[in-house]
């Protein structure tokens, strides 16, 4: 159930299609306008290994003003009417590679965002200094992917060739022997075919990485087939502190992006709590997953993600155009303030699409590193007892090219975590980028990004909220105490409805039910029927914000349902967007929990399987 092969690569390249990224590999002689601070580029001879900063310096400074200048031209819409359907329609149609919805609603969000603050501004120095950091991002991190691709593929081609070699030895023996006794054995005759399969495998992942080294060329510029890349880790590139959290990230977007800087300064309060409560209240489905228990290991909630994100672009489209239309200055200013609101709301969708994609590409490469352990381990154990025949020969080789295939899989997934983890503090309002920066020599470029970049890491720790609590657990003695539940939960509906004939409200238990319901309601709709629903190991009876409600749940539903009267319940408790819930559970390491969880929904009662 889990996505795979995601290209974070797609997301960024598409980005500079959409925007017309220029891969001219002459000196550029660039736009007209007195502002451009960069008229002419001449592209610096590669001088020794290049490292992913000098990767990223050289695809910035080569490319962004054409870039630049083509996203303006796009971005200016004239005259012309047009609706955010079709503005989101014409950038989902722009596409580098198979790209995953998460990529597709990230994309559209970006565009949006950007849009926004092309109308918003009105000084057109200032447009161009924004245009100049978002293409400046973009090209960034297309080098950071494109560096790890190259990297990779420049190792690898070098093993392809070497075991190619062997092969290929071993089918002109096999030619010679033909040619000395006028046939083969049948088994000769396998091996050749099977060696000639494996040599056909080989070259097609090698010809897949001579593609990704002339696409690293081309970013940055060069014209030497002589690349020496370095690989060290860059650990403001591949780590990911603890200590930081969406919550995070967020209150520093908030603090830090240049859009809702200037929204403050004009007047607009888009402060972290406004934004977060605009969230809270517009989009709370993402919300809804949380407090159940779902995160983005699930589909669902992967869904859930998409949906919020394409609403969030949508609300800021729609908002820019009403915006941009409106003639009549009293109105105008109120549909600014509009814009300046679902600007935030997109900004903080930004952060949390690329922080989702941080912990999503995580728990992919642990799933790839654990397949390649497996498949190296299997290659020792047949090769400890080979036989020398051609078939064991043949195993053996197929089993290498698999674990070829998992390891560039491992290579891509490490460069796109790379990418989102970087994107991530983009987003969050840290960028190096600016005209005066990319006049420089690519070596003090480089030098810049890599004291930047380690900046980066130090305001955000800075920046860091405490730890969120952990989850716990309570054991079933906590379950056992009163012996008249039952009576004692009379009396409670008694004083319940007493205080709404009372008052003429819903007492905040009843509410609490409502919405712990509802909550239910809204996963159980769309929940996937997955094959391996059924071994799910958790049972989800609830969640809600009163332990004590929790405890009064589960008497009931132990005395409703026979299958829970041997079952040890727990409570996990949680804290999503500063309010606490409770979330009442039963675990089986076998799962099996289908049946019962669909007699639960039938009688009306919440219930959901993770």
């Amino acid at each position: 159930m889990r996505l795979s092969g995601a290209k974070v690569w797609g997301v960024f390249v598409a980005t500079a299609m959409l925007f017309g990224c220029s891969s001219d590999k002459k000196s550029l002689t660039l736009s007209e306008n007195p502002q451009d601070k960069i008229v002419e580029v001449e592209t610096e001879k590669l001088n020794g290994r290049i490292d992913v900063y000098a990767s990223m310096a050289r695809a910035v400074k080569y490319n962004v003003n054409p870039t630049r200048l083509a996203m303006a031209e796009k971005l200016n819409l004239g005259e012309q009417k047009v609706a955010a359907r079709d503005l989101m329609t014409s950038v989902l149609n722009v596409k580098a590679g198979q790209e995953s919805q998460l990529y597709d609603a990230l994309r559209v969000l970006d565009f949006a965002v950007v849009l926004a603050e092309y109308e918003l501004e009105n000084m057109a120095a200032q447009r161009e200094d924004y245009l100049f950091a978002s293409s400046a991002q973009h090209l960034a991190l297309a080098a950071i992917k494109a560096h790890e691709d190259a990297l990779f593929a420049l190792k690898k081609i070098k093993d392809i060739d070497r075991e190619t070699k062997k092969e290929l030895k071993i089918i002109d023996g096999l030619k010679q022997k033909m040619e000395r006794t006028g046939k083969l054995s049948d088994a000769d005759i396998e091996y050749k075919k099977g060696l000639e399969v494996a040599i056909l495998e080989q070259n097609q992942v090698r010809n897949a990485l001579l593609t990704n080294v002339a696409q690293y060329a081309k970013l940055i510029r060069s014209d030497d087939q002589k690349l020496e890349l370095e690989g060290k880790r860059f650990y403001e590139l591949e780590d990911f502190d603890s200590n930081f959290n969406l919550k995070t990230f967020q209150q520093t977007a908030a603090a830090n992006r240049k859009e809702l800087l200037r929204a403050k300064s004009d007047g607009y309060d888009n402060s972290f709590e406004v934004i977060q409560n605009k969230v809270m209240q517009n989009y709370p489905e993402v919300e809804h997953l949380q407090i159940n228990g779902y995160d983005i290991k699930d589909p669902l909630y992967v869904d859930g993600l998409v949906r919020r994100a394409m609403l969030v672009a949508e609300d800021l489209l729609v908002s820019v155009l009403d915006y941009r239309q409106e003639k009549n200055a009293n109105r105008k200013k109120a549909y600014r303030e509009i814009v300046y609101q679902d600007l935030g709301t997109a900004i903080f969708a930004q952060v949390e699409m690329a922080y989702n994609l941080v912990n999503l590409t995580s728990l992919d490469l642990s799933i790839v590193r654990e397949r390649i352990a497996k498949q190296k381990q299997e290659i020792r154990t047949k090769e400890k007892g080979f036989r020398g025949s051609y078939k064991d020969k043949l195993e053996v080789l197929n089993l290498k090219n698999k674990l070829l295939e998992s390891e560039m899989q491992e290579s891509q997934i490490l460069a796109e975590r790379a990418v989102a983890l970087r994107s991530l503090y983009f987003y969050t309002g840290f960028s190096p980028f600016s005209p005066l920066l990319l006049e420089q020599n690519i070596k003090l470029i480089k030098n810049n990004l890599k004291i930047a970049f380690n900046q980066d890491l130090v305001n955000m720790l800075s920046n860091s909220p405490k730890a969120e609590p952990k989850k716990w657990t309570v054991s079933d003695k906590d379950w056992a105490k009163g012996e008249n539940w039952l009576e004692n939960l009379v009396d409670d509906e008694k004083k319940l409805d007493a205080t709404h004939a009372l008052n003429g409200k819903v007492p905040a238990l009843q509410k609490e039910k409502i919405q712990s319901v509802q909550t239910q309601k809204v996963q159980t709709k769309s929940e996937p029927a997955a094959v391996d629903y059924n071994q799910r190991k958790i049972l989800q009876l609830g969640a809600y914000m009163q332990k004590e409600n929790a405890d009064l749940e589960w008497k009931m539903l132990r005395q409703l349902y026979p299958e829970l009267q041997n079952k040890s319940p727990k409570i996990e408790r949680a804290e999503v967007n500063g309010q606490m819930w409770y979330r009442l559970i039963v675990e089986s390491e076998d799962g099996g929990w289908v049946n019962l969880c669909e007699k639960l929904k039938n009688d009306r009662f919440g219930c959901i399987l993770r």
